[in-house]
């Protein structure tokens, strides 16, 4: 599997068991079984899906808060 460098990626590859080796003298992630595999990438997506989340509530906080000057004030 094609190596990836975010640190959630490579938090799921210990998290399914996998572990990084070189083919070619590139990077990739290798597990022993297809189950290490489905896991790790169900990992990811929860993480990826979350991280999706979080950044949404950060965009509709700030645009909630934009015209509060209560809010900019606490800021600075």
């Amino acid at each position: 599997m094609t190596f990836d460098a975010r640190k959630e990626a490579q938090l799921c590859l210990v998290q399914a068991g996998g572990w990084i080796t070189f083919h070619h003298q590139k990077p990739v992630f290798v597990f022993a079984t297809v189950e290490e595999k489905q896991t790790y990438m169900n990992l990811l997506a929860a993480k990826v899906a979350e991280a999706k989340k979080e950044e949404s509530r950060r965009r509709e906080t700030m645009e909630a808060n934009y015209n509060n000057p209560q809010m900019l004030a606490q800021s600075e």
